[in-house]
């Protein structure tokens, strides 16, 4: 905790976002492994879909709906 402590707001946002950035392309990655064939838009609509509901994500991407992988 004192090597946290230590760090400037800076460094710790700079890690928070390299966190971040780490776990949401483990998480496309996962989706992938499931669904090979799955492109790009794929994978964005699941993890929304996952995230927020289907109801959410048909009312703002239509292409979202559960019909999807």
């Amino acid at each position: 905790m004192r090597a946290i402590k230590r760090r400037t707001t800076a460094e710790r946002l700079e890690e928070w976002e390299r966190l971040n950035r780490a776990a949401a392309e483990m998480e496309a990655a996962s989706v992938r492994r499931a669904h090979p064939g799955i492109d790009d838009r794929g994978v964005f609509l699941l993890l929304v879909r996952r995230r927020y509901g289907d109801a959410v994500a048909r009312a703002v991407w239509p292409d979202a709906g559960p019909t999807n992988p």
